[in-house]
């Protein structure tokens, strides 16, 4: 559950898309279920350029060094700490299919990562977060043309790095001890 959220806070990249999205009173968030990760941008309708600008920034590989490592960590830190305080997390935890995530030993897992652990990270990343199995939603009222011209704009030219269909059996990266 702690990985998750470091591995959330990597592809959202808070500290690039966080002055873009704030200009343009974006909201961008995710969720990490058990078997696949949303990364979400809420915009007005008359921003969906921005909103398909950050989801084609999110299918890029993320920055993965040390560096990189400590700000996404005390960023899931920060944002398991938030979810965690939300009155209406139970009521979350139960929609979303139980509240693992909100597990103290998340945030003892979340500390426990080092840059010893960023080839692991890196495998894990690699064999899971891939644009081939990525999956494009837009919703609201806007103009379906400009939205596929917004995508083709963005999307076109990005490439993947084997079979979408291709399932890998999740292997944990934080053991307990």
């Amino acid at each position: 559950a702690g990985f998750a959220h470091v591995i959330e806070q990597l592809l959202l990249r808070p500290a690039d898309l966080g002055p873009v999205a704030r200009e343009r009173a974006a909201r961008v968030w995710s969720h990490t279920a058990d078997d696949h990760t949303s990364l979400c941008t809420t915009v007005l309708p008359s921003d969906l350029d921005l909103a398909v600008w950050i989801g084609a920034r999110h299918l890029q590989p993320p920055r993965l060094d040390a560096a990189a490592l400590s700000l996404a960590q005390a960023g899931a830190t920060a944002a398991w700490r938030s979810a965690a305080a939300d009155p209406q997390r139970p009521l979350v935890g139960l929609v979303l299919g139980g509240s693992q995530a909100f597990d103290p030993e998340a945030l003892e897992q979340i500390a426990r990562l080092g840059s010893g652990d960023l080839d692991r990270l890196r495998a894990y990343l690699d064999a899971h977060y891939r644009p081939e199995r990525a999956v494009i939603a837009i919703t609201g009222d806007f103009d379906a043309d400009a939205a596929m011209r917004a995508v083709h704009a963005e999307l076109d030219g990005v490439t993947g790095t084997g079979d979408a269909a291709a399932r890998v059996t999740p292997t944990p990266l934080v053991q307990s001890s």
